[in-house]
C-alpha cells in the first residue's frame, strides 16, 4: 500500500465552504441511511463540491480528445497524466 501526504491551505470563504461541504456530505449520508428526504440546501452545498475538493488535493478529471474535461470520468492524481 502506498501513502500520499496532502496539504492545502484554505483562505477566507474556503474555510466555511469546507465545513458546509463536509456537513452536507454527513447530512446526505445520514438522510439516505434513514431513507428520509434530501433537502435542497444539502444539494446546494454539494453542487460542484467534487471539483473544488479535487482541486484542493490535486485530483483532476481527464480531458476528452477535444480538450474538454470529461465530467463522467473518475478523478485521477494530476501527476498520473504525466506517466
Amino acid at each position: 500500500m502506498t501513502t500520499k501526504t496532502i496539504t492545502f491551505e484554505l483562505n477566507g470563504y474556503e474555510i466555511e465552504r469546507m465545513k458546509r461541504v463536509l456537513s452536507a456530505i454527513k447530512d446526505f449520508n445520514r438522510t439516505t441511511e434513514e431513507k428520509a428526504d434530501i433537502t435542497y440546501e444539502v444539494i446546494q452545498h454539494l453542487d460542484f463540491a467534487d471539483r473544488w475538493l479535487a482541486g484542493l488535493i490535486g485530483l483532476e478529471q481527464p480531458e476528452c480528445e477535444h480538450g474538454h474535461r470529461n465530467h463522467w470520468a473518475d478523478y485521477q492524481w494530476k501527476e498520473e497524466d504525466a506517466d
